[in-house]
């Protein structure tokens, strides 16, 4: 079963694995989403996990570089902020959406 479709440039990409690939995580502030820098982006781990009840569950812990204090000053704080993370592998493909995860007590 798939879960998702991705365009046939991608998935060749994908398959052949010769280029590097690129994350893209927006964070929610004031109702609209802000992207991260890429530069910005310390750490990004993701992992997918099946339910014994059925179901898949995606889990994730991204570490960004929050030093200028700016998703601390425009209303990012709080639980419940959405996080989009897309994912694309070489440069001009497009973006595809693979997990939105939600700010807890802990972070993202």
């Amino acid at each position: 079963m798939r879960f998702y479709d991705i365009d046939n440039a991608l998935d060749e990409a994908i398959t052949t694995a010769e280029k590097p690939v690129k994350l893209k995580i927006e964070i929610e502030l004031d109702g609209h989403f802000q992207s991260v820098f890429e530069q910005d982006i310390i750490e990004a781990n993701f992992y997918s996990i099946k339910e014994t009840a059925g179901g898949v569950t995606s889990r994730g812990e991204i570490v960004i570089d929050n030093s200028c204090n700016f998703f601390s000053t425009c209303g990012g704080t709080g639980t419940g902020l959405k996080v989009k993370v897309s994912f694309s592998i070489g440069e001009g493909l497009t973006y595809f959406n693979r997990f939105l995860f939600y700010v807890d007590d802990k972070g993202i």
